[in-house]
């Protein structure tokens, strides 16, 4: 896609490709396409605008099965392992996340080629200061507990590898599952809920002072 397009554009070009690849993927499977849409699509992943950026992974999810391997290979190689080094931007490793969640959950075994470096790259950005990241990885899921105005619910990157590649996953399951017991001990509540619930405490509590207070002076008024 050519540079200066709007953002718009690109999310409704990303919408409409999506629609195409679902409903009639044998038909654009079958496209001579150059350069593939693996590679046209890639660059939108650091786009400056967060919705260009979610389009373009939930696209990408949908032409990895329907490309050569070659090319889904060279997308881990180049982007997606790379993107979960320590020392790549937060922001990057955000996209990831959620890129390889999409992946799990469309092709899985595209994957597999690079799962010795994906699911400890995860491990280790799971443990930065980024709840969104974290989110990301680990689906702390709390969006039921929160009005969706202020919580957006992120993609799910091991949950995902777990359930849709059990058998590749085994060996390290001993780690997600430390990981996991480590941040089951997330309070959504304490830490999202418990302001309110102080705010609405100290609410009622001024309530029933006012109230004691009017009954004071109906009765001294009697």
């Amino acid at each position: 896609m050519q540079p200066g397009i709007p953002a718009d554009t690109l999310i409704e070009t990303l919408s409409i490709l999506s629609i195409l690849v679902t409903h009639f993927p044998t038909y654009v499977s079958s496209l001579s396409l150059s350069p593939p849409p693996i590679q046209t699509i890639t660059p939108l992943l650091t786009h400056t605008r967060p919705a260009v950026r979610k389009r373009a992974i939930v696209t990408l999810s949908h032409f990895v099965p329907l490309s050569a391997p070659e090319l889904s290979g060279q997308l881990l190689s180049t982007v997606v392992i790379p993107n979960l080094q320590t020392s790549a931007p937060i922001e990057k490793q955000r996209t990831t996340v959620n890129l390889v969640a999409a992946i799990a959950r469309a092709s899985p075994q595209r994957l597999a080629s690079g799962l010795g470096a994906i699911v400890p790259g995860i491990l280790h950005v799971v443990d930065r200061d980024d709840e969104e990241l974290r989110e990301g990885a680990l689906q702390v899921n709390i969006s039921s507990l929160l009005p969706s105005s202020l919580y957006l619910t992120p993609s799910q990157a091991l949950e995902s590898i777990v359930l849709r590649m059990p058998a590749e996953v085994t060996h390290f399951l001993a780690a997600i599952i430390q990981v996991a017991i480590k941040y089951i001990k997330f309070d959504p509540v304490s830490k999202f809920m418990r302001p309110i619930i102080c705010i609405e405490a100290n609410s009622h509590q001024e309530l029933c002072r006012r109230r004691r207070r009017r009954r004071r002076g109906d009765v001294g008024r009697r």
